[in-house]
């Protein structure tokens, strides 16, 4: 993965450090404020074009994103291999969902 930035310091942009890895992805600390971002990628498993969202395979279970939460314009399709990061809610039944999607590895599934 490319260098991940804490948004945090937008005049600095210190480099985050990758420490853990989780069921939803790897976890970055920022050095400076201690700010921690979940990012992972993963496939496109469903779109509902209609309603503007899809979902992402995930180890557990399939991971919400909106439309608006994609980093870069481009049309999502079932199969494209994406990355995110991940945003956590204070929703007891939506814990989290996918921010910043954008196309991975050209958007293409090599398996």
């Amino acid at each position: 993965m490319a260098r991940v930035y804490c948004k945090q310091h937008k005049d600095r942009m210190p480099v985050m450090i990758p420490f853990h890895r989780n069921s939803l992805g790897q976890e970055y600390i920022c050095a400076v404020c201690s700010a921690v971002r979940v990012f992972n990628t993963g496939q496109i498993v469903n779109i509902v074009s209609k309603g503007r969202y899809g979902f992402i395979k995930g180890e557990k279970e399939n991971i919400f994103f909106s439309f608006r939460n994609l980093a870069i314009p481009f049309t999502p399709r079932i199969g494209m291999i994406v990355s995110y990061e991940i945003a956590f809610l204070d929703d007891p039944v939506k814990k989290y969902h996918a921010i910043d999607v954008s196309p991975a590895k050209g958007g293409i599934n090599e398996n």
